[in-house]
């Protein structure tokens, strides 16, 4: 158990604690943005899920307001629960 070649060189061991120590410090510096580009891509989409939920409520009440079907404004009234849902999230 104590006949293991002893290591002819430690360069390689300061290259690899070097390299581990630059990969590291890359990370810390790339996190910051990456988490800021998570977080702008979230808010976009939940940005274009709320235009479409505007969208098919306007769309809902306008075709109640040309034909005066109680079914529009119900389905009208389910799509503001689903925005006021979203807004208290």
């Amino acid at each position: 158990m104590t006949n293991y070649p002893e290591p002819t060189s430690t360069a390689f061991r300061y290259t690899e604690i070097n390299y581990a120590n630059e990969e590291a410090v890359q990370m810390a510096k790339e996190t910051p943005k990456t988490a800021r580009a998570a977080s702008a891509q979230e808010v976009a989409k939940r940005k274009r899920e709320t235009d479409g939920l505007l969208d098919e409520y306007n769309d809902y009440m306008r075709l109640y307001a040309t034909f005066g079907d109680a079914e529009y404004k119900t389905k009208a009234d389910g799509v503001m629960t689903k925005l006021r849902r979203e807004a208290d999230e």
